[in-house]
């Protein structure tokens, strides 16, 4: 079976693999490595940014795309060139889309797409312009309806998708995503991490974007409160995005985006991580944390319900004084963090890449045979 990927998500940084993942590239690179490992017997075509950067996947026929990636993703809304599959040598069996963005496919050749939320329909004005254009140029709406299948990553999104796009519920199938468990940091690489950054002593953990749907003026204003309460803990912000101006306060230190050893040593020394989100179609950083033996704090939605379960320690979306709260437990109480990761155990071990790669693939392969809609 001939299979094509849109890849345009993934950016690597040399030798040291990809930069700091947005869940999307996460999603991306972990689980087509996986697919491609257990289906090596399909031919596997990728399609990458020309300025992606070293990015390999063993047994895959990676092609990038050249010119202005703007200017091939507008030509593509708008006028249904050029065709993905055509780009990547045609006479492909299914197209895999593992998320919504400007792009156009023969109408002879199926495609499955990955919905991973609803966030710029349900919350568009936590959208800068640009990223309001390409979710308009993407048309997530009419891309779920011309496809053979959607996947979701969360039952909540399917059925959303439901609800507002009225699509059948025999069209999307749930695949849970694995998890990424951050590696052990040597200390003298978490001694010059922590001197690079000026990180303080003791301190709670945001990954991620620096966006306005991830709730991070509720978490600078609990943090803000609970330090005048004798929290001792500072709070650390590893990633990027339009809120990064504005988030400086008394103890709070932002590293910008950070190559995953980085990331694995923060995760390991963080007290706790914290997941403020207005909302989330999965929720990566709860599981990595608990991944790595830390505890999370993190906003009470459906999608990270269904994973979490018990492990969380959750708290109403948008409520300030619960957050504060929250902070100061997991600041002060070791028997509480203790029971997170206890119970954060078994809904780590409850997902693997492994198993999330044949469910995808069963997708595929049913609408490789069934042919276009």
């Amino acid at each position: 079976m001939r299979i094509g990927v849109d890849g345009r998500a993934l950016v690597g940084e040399g030798a040291s693999g990809l930069r700091q993942p947005r869940g999307v590239t996460r999603y991306v690179s972990s689980l087509l490595a996986a697919m491609i490992e257990g289906r090596p017997q399909h031919e596997w075509r990728l399609l990458l940014r020309e300025d992606a950067g070293e990015i390999e996947f063993l047994g895959a026929d990676v092609r990038r795309r050249r010119g202005s990636q703007r200017g091939a993703s507008v030509a593509a809304a708008v006028l249904g060139r050029p065709r993905l599959d055509r780009v990547l040598g045609g006479d492909l069996d299914v197209v895999w889309l593992p998320s919504p963005a400007p792009v156009a496919v023969s109408r002879s050749t199926p495609y499955v797409l990955t919905v991973h939320d609803l966030s710029t329909e349900m919350r568009p004005a936590d959208f800068g312009a640009y990223e309001r254009v390409w979710a308009a140029l993407a048309r997530p709406r009419r891309l779920a309806a011309r496809a053979a299948h959607v996947l979701v990553d969360a039952a909540d999104v399917g059925e959303q998708i439901h609800a507002h796009w009225g699509l059948p519920r025999e069209r999307v199938t749930l695949v849970q995503p694995g998890v990424w468990h951050p590696p052990p940091a040597a200390p003298a690489a978490l001694a010059a991490l922590r001197a690079r950054h000026r990180l303080p002593a003791r301190f709670l953990l945001y990954v991620g974007a620096l966006e306005r749907r991830k709730g991070l003026d509720v978490l600078l204003e609990a943090f803000t409160n609970a330090r005048s309460r004798g929290m001792q803990a500072g709070l650390v912000l590893a990633g990027d995005g339009e809120l990064a101006g504005r988030l400086d306060a008394p103890g709070v230190v932002l590293t910008g985006r950070l190559p995953d050893v980085d990331l694995a040593a923060l995760y390991g020394a963080a007290r706790a991580t914290v997941l403020p989100s207005l909302l989330e179609g999965f929720g990566f950083t709860p599981l990595e944390s608990l991944a790595a033996g830390t505890p999370a704090i993190t906003s009470d939605l459906p999608s990270i319900r269904e994973t979490l379960g018990e492990a969380g320690l959750f708290v109403a979306a948008g409520d300030v004084a619960a957050m504060a709260e929250a902070l100061l437990a997991v600041d002060r109480d070791d028997a509480l963090c203790a029971r997170l990761v206890s119970q954060g155990a078994a809904a780590v071990g409850n997902l693997s890449w492994e198993r999330a790669a044949e469910q995808a693939m069963a997708v595929l392969e049913r609408a490789a045979a069934q042919g276009p809609r």
